[in-house]
């Protein structure tokens, strides 16, 4: 697909069939969303057929286009146990451009959280994947 915000906020405001709505990362420690360079979130009806061996789930709950909630479950306890942070509640996405390259720009009250160049954006028969790199 193309990366171009229209793009991304037409896909951004599915609503997804799964039990899991939304887009999330996997990851093997409770700490990797925050620190890692590259973000790579799939869209819940495909993630679990990707990696058998983790136990972190960073979730993304669109309620609309440009806004979600972001949330975190271990799912390796048994019940699972998902928190979300009232900071990453109603995170607004706003879109800029940085030489050729579609900027999303993530902020809380008009502070900004978080920044990342789109890397990729595919389709599979499963749903999509969008790839980041943190600024």
């Amino acid at each position: 697909l193309e990366i171009t915000e229209e793009n991304l906020k037409q896909v951004f405001s599915l609503k997804h069939l799964s039990y899991f709505p939304g887009w999330a990362a996997l990851y093997n420690t409770d700490t990797t969303y925050a620190s890692t360079y590259t973000i790579r979130l799939y869209t819940k009806a495909e993630v679990f057929g990707l990696n058998p061996n983790f136990c972190y789930l960073t979730s993304w709950t669109f309620s609309d286009s440009t806004t979600f909630d972001l949330s975190e479950t271990n799912i390796c306890l048994d019940p699972s146990l998902s928190t979300v942070n009232s900071d990453n509640i109603d995170q607004r996405i706003k879109f800029g451009k940085i030489d050729k390259n579609l900027v999303l720009t993530i902020l809380n009250h008009s502070i900004i959280k978080d920044n990342f160049i789109i890397h990729s954006f595919e389709h599979y028969s499963k749903g999509y994947k969008l790839t980041m790199v943190r600024l």
